[in-house]
């Protein structure tokens, strides 16, 4: 029959005290080499905790250093967000005066046209205004001369010349 749980085993009586004796004093020894082997492992365990402590509070230091560098590239961003609207306003009135500055050069281009074409005619004309003065030239002196003849016929008063120039 058996007991609850436990096999029942057939055991020499006159031995099971001496055999369980023997099994504690092995098991005491057993605890008293581990117990000599912990301290040891425990100061190791202990040394390694402190390095992983003090590697944490650097990760921990060097962590804010780097939220610290992240808030200001976030500020230097808006910043630079700020002054890039404000290139951009300015491109745009930039581009508003080209295109006001791109009327006016066609305005100025039409006119400058225009210009040639009178230029073209007055240099067309000249040959002709030449002629005119070097025919008009002789005739300076007769005219003159009628001039004071018209003064003297009745009724006949010219306006004062203004003086001429030297």
């Amino acid at each position: 029959m058996r007991a609850r749980g436990y096999p029942r085993v057939i055991a020499n009586p006159l031995l099971l005290p001496p055999r369980l004796l023997f099994r504690a004093l092995d098991d005491l020894h057993q605890i008293a080499l581990a117990a000599r082997d912990i301290g040891p492992r425990l100061s190791t365990l202990q040394d390694r905790a402190d390095s992983i402590e003090e590697q944490l509070g650097e990760a921990i230091d060097i962590a804010r250093q780097i939220e610290e560098r992240g808030r200001e590239a976030i500020e230097m961003a808006e910043r630079i967000d700020t002054r890039a609207q404000a290139v951009l306003d300015l491109a745009d009135r930039v581009d508003e005066r080209a295109s006001e500055i791109m009327a006016e050069a066609h305005t100025i281009q039409l006119t400058a046209a225009e210009l040639a074409l009178r230029g073209g005619q007055v240099a067309e004309a000249l040959p002709l205004l030449q002629r005119a003065l070097e025919i008009a030239e002789p005739l300076d002196g007769t005219v003159e001369r009628l001039g004071r003849l018209v003064d003297r016929l009745p009724g006949g008063v010219r306006a004062p010349r203004p003086p001429r120039a030297p």
